[in-house]
């Protein structure tokens, strides 16, 4: 195979010389005498062009010279008489010059070079020309300088099609100002950016790609881009539906929670704030009898589809107990039964569990019968301090036919029962454990004159301050007994 040498520019004595060398080499050799000529030639590929701009103005060098890089992608060589418009060259990407008189050895080895490291790129456009991930390079100004087989392939686009152009003529319009401005500004830093293009193909189709751009510096001044990028569309398809089912799943798990309550023996309130759109927090509440209320509130372990899942399983059962179908001193062992029936068998449901707690208030003997299940220790706040009300048995979901044992407490008018989930103990803060800043803030609460509002008192002086760092599902329950 020989390549093509493509000599444009009118000849001198002096350039004559490029005649004389072509026969010597595996290169077919042709002459034009201007751009417009050679560029009427649209059958003939060229492997490298030297550019004769001895004769013409400086504004006309630069004029074709950028016509020819633009177009053709190849490499230019340009034979010069006046060293003083080199740094202006520079500038718009001259790279190979050869200053007159000409010598035919300089010529030969610039060619070799050229050759040589064009047939090196080459191996390397095969590769990328193999592989599925679609490649796209550009250089400062941000026009395409390649892209490989299977970039053309996904955008519609030839080759030729995209060279010369921006990345812009794929652009669909969903990525806004900010989206590409952020895009310069990491790339500018000499930083890796990493995102999700929406991209229209040429048949106006639109997909979502999903892309590295990596900022290439050679020789401290040549800056190119070099993006490496797969489809997402099917993926992003996929989590648009899980999306959607999420938010299904996080409106249904809302109503199944109990809203707040007073009526005049009793106000239960809650603020919920969930790690994610579902959780696995659950409380339920409710009047049982002229007598009695019951408080229940659970945290299955972890977050997700999973656990919300198992609080709905939860939720049935309390309610039968709220509707007086079962009693309320059974409710703990119907929920074990089955989630340890559910569990069984299953290396996936193996680990969930569940802690809780669960509160009887008997307003007529004024006491309040309280099951720990391996939860935080809750508070029962009134004029004589605050007692911490600790766990006495393991979580829910664990053994088979576990026994559940209670304490009873007597409480005063005004008292108020703290319930919470582990999610506000957990906070990381540096310089204090959560659950001491939340037994100091309970403190302080006591001591106020006024003391309206439990929740919302923690959720400014703790939640506000704290709430980027919250990793689970945070439930807050006061118990006002009137």
């Amino acid at each position: 195979m020989k390549y093509n040498i493509v000599v444009i520019g009118e000849y001198t004595y002096e350039t004559e010389i490029l005649d004389s060398f072509y026969e010597e080499k595996n290169y077919s050799y042709h002459k034009f005498f201007n751009v417009e000529d050679f560029d009427k030639i649209t059958m003939l590929k060229a492997d490298i062009i030297i550019l004769i701009a001895n004769n013409l103005q400086d504004a006309e060098i630069k004029e074709n010279f950028l016509f020819l890089k633009k177009k053709y992608f190849v490499d230019i060589i340009v034979v010069l008489d006046n060293k003083n418009i080199l740094a202006e060259l520079f500038k718009f990407g001259v790279k190979n010059y050869i200053c007159t008189p000409i010598l035919k050895e300089e010529v030969l080895i610039m060619i070799d070079k050229l050759m040589d490291f064009k047939n090196k790129s080459e191996i390397i456009n095969q590769f990328f020309d193999k592989v599925d991930y679609l490649i796209l390079i550009t250089d400062t100004d941000e026009n395409i300088i390649y892209v490989n087989d299977a970039f053309c392939r996904e955008s519609g686009y030839k080759r030729d099609e995209l060279m010369g152009k921006t990345p812009k003529v794929l652009q669909s319009g969903e990525n806004n100002i900010m989206f590409y401005n952020n895009l310069l500004e990491t790339l500018e830093a000499g930083l890796i950016w990493n995102g999700t293009f929406h991209n229209k193909r040429k048949d106006n189709s639109f997909y979502y790609q999903l892309t590295s751009i990596y900022p290439v510096v050679i020789n401290g001044r040549n800056k190119y881009y070099a993006a490496i990028s797969r489809n997402v569309t099917d993926e992003k398809k996929i989590l648009e539906e899980k999306k959607k089912e999420t938010e299904i799943a996080s409106k249904v798990q809302l109503k199944l929670l109990s809203d707040d309550y007073r009526d005049s023996n009793i106000e239960i309130k809650a603020r919920y704030y969930p790690f994610s759109e579902i959780s696995g927090d659950l409380y339920k509440w409710g009047k049982i009898s002229d007598d009695k209320y019951i408080v229940f509130l659970a945290d299955v372990v972890g977050h997700g589809p999973a656990s919300a899942l198992i609080t709905t399983v939860i939720v049935g059962i309390v309610e039968r107990t709220l509707n007086g179908k079962t009693a309320e001193n059974e409710l703990l062992n119907n929920i074990n039964s089955e989630l340890i029936n559910i569990f069984t068998g299953s290396d996936v449901l193996s680990n969930f569990y569940c802690t809780a707690v669960y509160v009887i208030i008997d307003i007529k003997e004024r006491t309040a019968k309280y099951y720990n299940c391996g939860h935080p220790k809750i508070y029962m706040i009134n004029d004589n301090g605050i007692e911490s009300l600790i766990s006495s048995n393991l979580p829910i979901g664990l053994f088979e036919n576990a026994e559940f044992n209670y304490k009873t407490i007597k409480y005063n008018k005004g008292s108020e029962l703290f319930l919470y989930t582990d999610g506000i103990i957990e906070i990381p803060i540096d310089y204090s454990k959560p659950v001491e800043i939340l037994e100091t803030q309970l403190k302080e609460y006591r001591n106020k004159e006024n003391k309206n509002d439990l929740l919302k008192y923690l959720e400014t002086e703790i939640l506000e301050h704290f709430f980027n760092k919250i990793s689970d599902d945070v439930t807050l329950i006061s118990m006002k007994l009137l």
